[in-house]
């Protein structure tokens, strides 16, 4: 499986929710989708190896890997937008979210 899958989903989850009448959860999976796609295309393009020591806290790792790089501060802002679509149904999430 190639991590830009997870993109093309994303992008038809997108397409998909315009015909729907409860968009929020088309745009909240999309959301999700998106942030896995780029997770594993920066894992292979900064050949990122996750040691079994840090098996139970990925995310985090992959962070650190990249704390000093340019992608550091979108990767985070996309991460942050995920945890509020994953977890926070409080929040609204609408197409604007992420355009």
């Amino acid at each position: 499986m190639d991590f830009l899958d997870f993109f093309k989903i994303s992008d038809k989850i997108i397409l998909y929710a315009t015909n729907e009448k409860n968009k929020e959860i088309y745009y909240r999976t999309a959301i999700n989708r998106l942030y896995y796609s780029i997770y594993h295309h920066v894992i292979h393009s900064c050949g990122i190896f996750i040691p079994n020591s840090q098996k139970t806290r990925y995310h985090a790792y992959v962070k650190e890997q990249i704390e000093n790089t340019m992608i550091c501060s979108d990767y985070s802002d996309l991460e942050e937008l995920r945890v509020n679509s994953d977890y926070f149904l409080s929040v609204h999430i609408d197409k604007s979210t992420f355009i």
